[in-house]
């Protein structure tokens, strides 16, 4: 086992709510991306993913798409690997 230095659990302290485990929302302004019409779209391939790995990485991905961060799409303009 390892114990925090205090000048880190003071910190972590000080800003519990940003070091929970639970997701933050920015509540500010809404925000909009400003794209250069004049670029064009790329679409990556996804990178490959050991079989081993498939379902645990399936699950982040649900969770992300439940608590609103991610959303599906069928047909992307942009993509790129996550």
């Amino acid at each position: 086992l390892t114990s925090t230095p205090p000048q880190i659990s003071e910190v972590l302290q000080k800003y519990r709510s940003v070091f929970t485990e639970e997701l933050g929302m920015y509540a500010g302004k809404p925000v909009s991306l400003n794209l250069d019409p004049n670029v064009t779209p790329i679409c990556m391939k996804a990178r490959k993913v050991p079989f081993a790995l498939r379902e645990k990485i399936d699950a982040e991905l649900d969770k992300l798409v439940e608590q609103g961060v991610l959303e599906p799409v069928d047909h992307p303009v942009w993509s790129t690997p996550i």
